[in-house]
């Protein structure tokens, strides 16, 4: 019923439009809440089981979002895209999965090749689930529980027939399994070693047999080694006394010692799949629940989370060393000669990400059995480990080839790191990810061109773990949140004091974003950002008054207080900071002179900034509100406007149309309200004094004259004619 209601949902959502802009967005939301409804069904640990008893309501849901990624107007298009790949996938491989096991408990096989085939199959749409960003756990585990393996030792066991074909349909059938279970064990996120134990001689027999095959017959050798490490591995696992400790010790072994720590050298395939292969066997210990043959393991933590790092930390440096290989070729990865370099990509990549599940199931087994220890240099490898998804490939082959794993690295970094900020664990991620930045600042006239890389990867995993909208499901997430990040003023600061002069679209997008999600946790967050930018931009005024070069810099710190100003937590704080005042220098000498400024987008930036935090009607702190209550509370004081009015009465003459035209809007809006019109007669009042003691326009030096604010206007007015 659930399946079928989504699809109804998504129907629905998909020929409805809204002119409305508060309908609309509520549609949108409704949009999202149900792409992340499928996107958690389909990641259950027993959606294959929802497949096999309800396999029509999921190809009408498939349909329905095939559909909604087709809608150009429809939110989400991309995730609606993403989805329904996804779920395309998991699909074809459920089917050939069971059509795979009706053909294992068949009774008389007369037709071996047809079990190969069948394998091959399953074993590439395993392969394009995992690219996707789907997992086979499940496959696997019915894979085995099916009685694959002692259907392969059967049909191994029977004798050969003279004319030597059966020799050929046992190799065919024997490579077919083999590669899917490599396929499987590379694809799942952990595994019951316990129940291939009992087949670890088997298979070491069947391996040997096959590296003495020819021709199409026999697996790829590295696949071969790949398996023969799983084999070691297996048998290490029969006794059950100590396995864990056994398997740890394993996987210590595949990675660099500390001593090595600086030097990376590199492993094998073979070995990093062992490696893989060990990390997913203390998951599956990690994951059992309560009541399982591996619930409460007796698993060394500290020793876990040191190997943990120590691959972190070797596949972030493998990465980078592969992404700057590609970038020295200046070759494209499709080419034949850079195949070897496609494969160190692949490896890496299931390494990282054994890796991030490994963290995963960590934490979750941290958390619910409330079992802690001591963290730092854990958190700083996982935290320093997220530049590998930025320094693989761009618009290559794997990257492409691999854009749904990446992806679901992407969603499992989110979801580890909301983990942490929920649980006691110390330190806190926040903490970890801004504070580490804020120790490498030197100066205000340096810290802007220090790494960009660690410095756009700390503000997308802000970004990630912080959720944009409160709802009553995150509200406890937001709560704890709000307690780390008011304890991080200085790190917000030092990610700012950099980010923020960056020239690239995509730099200044994320640290709107992470502007924005920050001020959205509370009013003291709220503070500190705007408090920053603020103390930026004044330090910005001194720099472009005595280096004009820095032009560029103020522009795109301006462009981001504009567009935070638009958002009502954000104006709330720069009303509370006085930021009117404050950026009203630019329009004050000396900087009010300068044509390198005047010709520059800073005054007009500035100006739009100005006119939100005086727009008391389309930017609302609380929109129930009444009109006049607004006019006092949404906008900057009666002083401010004072200065304001005066100032740009002042200034006008210098300025472009273009700024001037927004000048008049700012007054056009002051005086649709009575604080607006004080503040209009008492900043013209002030500019003709000044106008009056300078011997400007309109000043005479006849004492007997005096200045009213009804005299002040007729001239501002006459002025602005």
């Amino acid at each position: 019923k659930v399946l079928a209601n989504l699809s109804m949902l998504l129907s629905i959502v998909g020929v409805t439009r809204y002119d409305d802009k508060r309908a609309k967005a509520k549609l949108d939301s409704l949009t999202r809440m149900v792409f992340e409804i499928v996107s958690f069904i389909i990641s259950l640990p027993h959606a294959l089981s929802l497949f096999v008893y309800n396999a029509d309501e999921w190809r009408l849901l498939h349909e329905v979002l095939v559909n909604a990624a087709k809608q150009g107007s429809c939110s989400g298009v991309n995730t609606a895209t993403a989805l329904s790949v996804k779920l395309n996938q998991m699909m074809q491989s459920f089917s050939c999965l069971n059509d795979l096991v009706a053909y294992v408990n068949q009774m008389e096989h007369e037709d071996v090749i047809e079990g190969a085939q069948l394998a091959q199959s399953l074993s590439s749409r395993c392969s394009d689930l995992y690219c996707n960003g789907g997992l086979c756990s499940q496959i696997f585990d019915v894979f085995i529980r099916a009685g694959s393996i002692e259907f392969l030792k059967v049909q191994m066991s029977k004798e050969n027939d003279s004319d030597g074909m059966c020799e050929i349909q046992k190799a065919t059938l024997s490579t077919a399994f083999l590669d899917l279970l490599h396929t499987l064990i590379g694809a799942s996120r952990d595994v019951d070693s316990q129940q291939l134990v009992a087949h670890a001689d088997m298979l070491e027999g069947m391996l040997s047999q096959n590296t003495s095959r020819l021709g199409g017959f026999s697996l790829a050798p590295y696949k071969i080694e790949s398996l023969q490490e799983v084999v070691r591995l297996l048998k290490l696992s029969r006794d059950s006394e100590g396995v864990i400790s056994r398997v740890q010790e394993f996987v210590s072994n595949c990675i660099p010692g500390e001593n090595e720590l600086f030097h990376f050298p590199t492993i094998s395939v073979a070995k990093s799949y062992g490696l893989c292969f060990g990390l997913k066997i203390l998951n599956g210990h990690l994951s059992a629940r309560p009541g399982n043959a591996f619930a409460y393991p007796k698993i060394d933590l500290t020793s876990h989370m040191e190997a943990l790092s120590r691959t972190f930390r070797f596949a972030l440096h493998h990465g980078k060393s592969i992404r700057q290989q590609e970038v020295n070729s200046h070759v494209s990865l499709k080419d034949a000669e850079d195949i070897a370099l496609l494969r160190s990509y692949e490896h890496i990549l299931q390494i990282f990400d054994s890796c991030v599940q490994g963290a995963e199931a960590l934490l979750e087994f941290m958390t619910t059995r409330e079992v802690y220890a001591k963290m730092d240099e854990f958190a700083r490898a996982f935290v320093e480990s997220f530049d590998l998804l930025s320094t693989m490939p761009g618009h290559s082959t794997a990257d492409k080839l691999y854009s749904g794993c990446l992806g679901r690295m992407t969603s499992t970094y989110c979801r580890c790191l909301r983990m942490w900020t929920l649980s006691p664990l110390e330190p806190s991620p926040l903490a970890v990810i801004l504070e580490t930045p804020s120790n490498e600042v030197i100066s205000f006239s340096v810290a802007k061109y220090l790494h960009p890389l660690r410095l756009v990867n700390s503000i997308r995993l802000v970004n990630i773990v912080v959720p944009l909208e409160v709802t009553p499901q995150n509200q406890l997430l937001q709560a704890r949140l709000y307690e780390h990040m008011k304890s991080c003023a200085t790190g917000i600061l030092s990610v700012l004091s950099q980010a923020v002069f960056f020239s690239s679209a995509f730099m200044q997008s994320a640290t709107l974003e992470f502007c924005i999600k920050a001020s959205s946790l509370g009013p003291e967050t709220a503070r500190t950002v705007v408090n920053s930018l603020m103390e930026l931009l004044q330090g910005e005024y001194e720099v472009i008054s005595e280096d004009q070069n820095e032009i560029a810099c103020a522009e795109n710190l301006c462009c981001l207080i504009q567009s935070l100003s638009g958002h009502p937590f954000c104006k709330e704080a720069l009303l509370e900071a006085g930021a009117v005042s404050v950026m009203l220098s630019v329009f004050k000498q000396p900087l009010l002179t300068s044509p390198v400024i005047l010709a520059s987008k800073v005054p007009l930036l500035i100006m739009r900034t100005i006119f939100n935090l005086f727009d008391t009607e389309g930017i609302c702190l609380i929109e129930s509100n009444p009109s006049y209550v607004r006019a006092v509370e949404d906008g900057p004081s009666i002083d401010e406007g004072t200065v304001f009015v005066s100032t740009m009465l002042d200034a006008m003459r210098n300025l472009s149309d273009d700024v001037v035209s927004i000048v008049v809007e700012v007054f056009q809006t002051l005086s649709s309200h009575i604080p607006g019109k004080a503040a209009l007669r008492s900043g013209a009042s002030q500019w003709k004094t000044n106008a009056y003691w300078a011997g400007a326009e309109g000043g005479t030096q006849d004492p007997g004259n005096t200045i009213t604010s009804a005299s002040a206007l007729a001239s501002a007015a006459r002025f602005l004619r």
